[in-house]
């Protein structure tokens, strides 16, 4: 070729990495980070609980609750807008120290599916009451076990939809929330 030697000439070209490289290293990210997310929400939800009913404060629970948040205690159930007269005559009780937690999955196509296509997460809830004023006796109820289940609004918001409660001890339950 006439002496002249032809070099492979190899640009680097930003616009190319800026538009696949970046949205799959940031997709892969998401896919990886999410579910740790998720955990995190879910748990904050779980203790914050105990801390918005030792409150005392309606405009507290209205923030935390929505009107369709259903409370279901065995076979009973009542939603928040109806319970909310309830929760402002029982204010002579101490919560704190709730927690709970997601269901931990085995399989990669369980997780997957429960955390990226599902809307609904159930939290374990573990809430104890105590000094709790029935009539002239202070009563210690002892921590209540059930479960949350919260829906996904957007990508990092939640209702919480549904609070079950396993058991009632010694009758504050059902006068807390009235079923």
């Amino acid at each position: 070729m006439d002496g002249e030697e032809k070099t492979l000439e190899v640009r680097f070209d930003m616009s190319y990495f800026k538009r696949i490289v970046i949205p799959i290293v940031l997709s892969a990210l998401f896919f990886v980070i999410y579910p740790f997310c998720i955990r995190w929400i879910a748990g904050n939800y779980a203790k914050k609980i105990a801390n918005v009913l030792n409150s005392h404060d309606m405009e507290k629970y209205d923030n935390f609750f929505s009107e369709d948040t259903v409370f279901k205690l065995n076979d009973r159930q009542i939603k928040y807008v109806n319970a909310k007269e309830n929760m402002v005559k029982v204010q002579t009780f101490t919560s704190s120290g709730s927690y709970g937690h997601l269901e931990e999955y085995d399989d990669f196509r369980e997780l997957f599916v429960n955390t990226y296509i599902k809307k609904e997460y159930t939290v374990s809830l573990m809430l104890p009451i105590s000094d709790y004023q029935k009539g002239d006796d202070i009563v210690h109820v002892g921590t209540i076990e059930g479960e949350m289940v919260l829906k996904r609004k957007w990508l990092f918001f939640f209702d919480i939809e549904q609070v079950t409660f396993y058991g009632d001890g010694k009758g504050f339950i059902k006068e807390f929330i009235g079923v």
